[in-house]
């Protein structure tokens, strides 16, 4: 399995990088498609953002997303309080 963090990929030397982990790829079973299974993962930078979005709290609240009852706030940072239903258990 390769992890690399996103801001990796905004370095000069990405593509370099990129086409070492390509290269890994096709020597190895670094993404098997039989198995389903793919080892090139890429950390997102703004994990807060993304577990919001899990969640259902975004930016615009489609009407169609059922309330949480739990709301788990590990390392959010970049949310509005005011999108956390009032009825939710919070967990900081």
């Amino acid at each position: 399995m390769v992890l690399v963090s996103a801001l990796t990929l905004e370095r000069s030397d990405a593509p370099a990088l990129m086409n070492y982990i390509n290269l890994l790829q096709e020597n190895s079973n670094l993404i098997n498609k039989e198995a389903h299974w793919n080892g090139f993962n890429v950390l997102h930078s703004d994990v807060g953002r993304i577990n919001a979005l899990e969640l259902g709290i975004t930016s615009k609240s489609p009407s169609d997303l059922p309330t949480p009852k739990v709301v788990y706030l590990l390392g959010a940072d970049n949310f509005r309080h005011e999108e956390i239903p009032e009825n939710s258990y919070v967990i900081y």
